[in-house]
This record gives structure tokens, sequence and C-alpha cells, in this order.
């Protein structure tokens, strides 16, 4: 007897608009709130959305926009400070404040200080994240300087 697999495919916005008979592009700018979209096709839209189980593939969107979502906290040294309660109320506080946003927050360290400054263009250039935070700073800081070059927060 053979065994059937069924893969589950996640529905995307191609086929999810398809089936609710509205273009790609209407479909994507009611999801998006966008203010040239009747309400009335926002509620379809939204509605179907709910009963198809259809959600923006986070992926894609982060292609589109070019964003990671993503903001790092460079752990500097000495990396001893981890276990300081002050600092895990911190790094708590950080993540806690970007809970309502679109942001996550990994945390991540350089084996040295000297390290440091490739580690932060490691990040930027593989597009990895939005922003770094970095808790210790120097009197001339080349990461600073890096990160304004770039234009990274």
């Amino acid at each position: 007897m053979a065994l059937a697999f069924h893969w589950h495919s996640r529905l995307n916005l191609r086929d999810f608009s398809k089936r609710i008979g509205l273009s790609t592009s209407t479909v994507s700018r009611a999801l998006n709130d966008y203010d040239d979209v009747n309400e009335e096709t926002r509620k379809k839209v939204v509605a179907a959305a709910r009963r198809l189980g259809y959600s923006a593939d986070p992926t894609a969107r982060r292609l589109r926009s070019g964003s990671s979502d993503t903001i790092a906290f460079v752990l500097s040294q000495p990396q001893a400070q981890f276990a300081n309660a002050f600092f895990l109320d911190m790094v708590t506080g950080i993540n806690e404040g970007l809970a309502e946003s679109p942001y996550h927050l990994i945390v991540t360290s350089a084996k040295s200080a000297e390290d440091e400054l490739p580690s932060f263009k490691r990040l930027v250039s593989k597009q990895r994240v939005d922003a770094i935070i970095f808790s210790r700073i120097h009197r001339v800081d080349s990461r600073i300087a890096f990160l304004q070059d770039v234009g990274l927060p």
C-alpha cells in the first residue's frame, strides 16, 4: 500500500488574490491599509484572509522593503557583564520595548575588542540588521564612524 504525503503549502499573495477574485495589487494595498482602497474591498480582503488563513510572507516583505526587522545588541568585552543583573534587565527592557514593533532583538558578541568592528561590518554587509545597539563606547570610536558612514542607527 502506497502512502500519500500531503505537503501543505503556504498560500501566497498571488494565489490568495486569485481565490478571492481580486488583483494582487488591490489585495496587497488592502492588507497594508492604503487610503486608495475602498473600505468595503478592504473588509472583504481581511475577512477572506482570516477565513483562508492567509498571512503575508514575512520573508517576501523583508526582501521588498530591504529591512531585516532585526536589531542587534553587540556584546562588548568583557563578556562577564552579561551575568550582571543590570545588563540582563536592560536587554529585557529593550526586548519589551520592541514587542509592539516589527523588530526582533538578537544578542551577539565579538571575541575581543578588536573583533567588534569586523562583527559590525558582517552584520551590515549581510543585511542582517536594521540597527545596532552596544553598551560601551570609546572617545574616538571607529564603530560609530562606520555606522554613520553606512547610515545605520
